[in-house]
């Protein structure tokens, strides 16, 4: 299919509610996570995230109330819908576009007014617990250990599962998904470096 979508995880309520340890999970168990704190410059978020085609994790995404509301907003449901950023380079004299699909992963108090941009959420309320003293605010190192053998067993998964996959080139009959050949794409560049790779795997 030509159409491409990822919709935005939205971890929403107000404060002490868990929405940054959500992050912190989220941070071990997504593909190439890139954590930003809370910004007013848009083009930081699509200039990092350009060459890194992770995902976007971002805490306090309430920008609402700024003035980079409408380009914020934009940039999200460009990124959701796989629509290239393109911004002019005055130094260049040409115009530079930044990749812009993968999941997005937000931390926010309220709901955007743009329906459109909210249309685009999978949303998850949060809420306080009645006796705070019961957790702790710094996740155990146990969880930061689990969470990186985790991360490592779902990288071990897919490449398992994959065994038998390897292109002889980058034309693919048939397969007209641009993400199906993406995800060979790297399959093939470790075949050219051991050709023992896809017997390991």
């Amino acid at each position: 299919l030509k159409e491409r979508f990822i919709p935005i995880i939205s971890f929403r309520g107000p404060s002490e509610t868990g929405k940054k340890r959500a992050l912190t999970v989220a941070r071990f168990l997504t593909y190439r996570s890139l954590y930003a704190l809370k910004t007013t410059k848009v083009p930081s978020l699509f200039r990092a995230i350009s060459p890194w085609r992770g995902t976007l994790i971002i805490d306090e995404a309430d920008l609402y109330d700024s003035t980079e509301k409408n380009e914020f907003v934009q940039f999200m449901n460009s990124r959701a819908d796989g629509v290239p950023i393109p911004r002019y380079n005055a130094n260049k004299q040409l115009i530079d576009y930044f990749y812009s699909f993968g999941m997005s992963i937000v931390a926010e108090r309220s709901a955007s007014s743009d329906d459109g941009y909210e249309s685009r959420k999978i949303v998850f309320l949060t809420e306080s617990t009645p006796n705070p003293e019961r957790y702790s605010l710094i996740p155990p190192l146990e969880w930061f250990e689990k969470g990186k053998s985790l991360q490592r067993k779902l990288l071990l998964f897919r490449l398992r599962h994959l065994k038998g996959s390897i292109p002889s080139n980058l034309i693919l009959t048939g397969v007209k998904s641009f993400r199906v050949r993406e995800a060979l794409l790297i399959l093939r560049a470790l075949s050219t470096i051991s050709e023992d790779f896809s017997k390991e795997i």
